[in-house]
């Protein structure tokens, strides 16, 4: 009976001694900069466009994404993208803050959604007749 005790009790202690795993280190937070790094599908864009002239009424688009419309950020500050069918090689940059991203010749555009898997930009753009604001929802392919 005693060896029957023992042998049930060296058991169970190897058990719960072979279940414990070593801590792992926690994977460390990605920043902003490597977040974009990749190629990311446009899911929609919304546009609405406001006229000086207030008689004019608003203009209101809302566009789900190709299946070919991309944007590509490299770690060297490069981005292709194809929307619309519609192919360019720009460059961007992006704030260390990770709020703000320029793409050279157009007007910066404010972050709100940056992580593995989304990215979500709005911007505001104007001519003296007209102001637009914009939402990009991009996912990462």
């Amino acid at each position: 009976m005693k060896t029957l005790k023992l042998t049930i009790f060296v058991m169970a202690a190897l058990l719960s001694f072979g279940s414990c795993k070593k801590d792992e280190p926690e994977a460390k937070a990605k920043s902003p900069a490597e977040l974009i790094i990749g190629k990311w599908a446009l899911v929609s864009y919304a546009r609405t466009q406001t006229f000086t002239d207030k008689s004019k009424p608003a203009k209101v688009e809302n566009q789900t994404g190709l299946s070919t419309d991309y944007f590509e950020f490299t770690s060297d500050g490069k981005l292709k993208t194809n929307v619309n069918n519609e192919a360019l090689d720009e460059t961007y940059t992006l704030s260390s803050d990770g709020k703000t991203l320029t793409i050279k010749g157009d007007p910066s555009v404010t972050i709100k959604t940056l992580n593995a898997t989304s990215l979500i930009y709005t911007g505001t753009s104007s001519e003296p007749e007209w102001t637009s604001e914009y939402t990009a929802t991009l996912k990462r392919l």
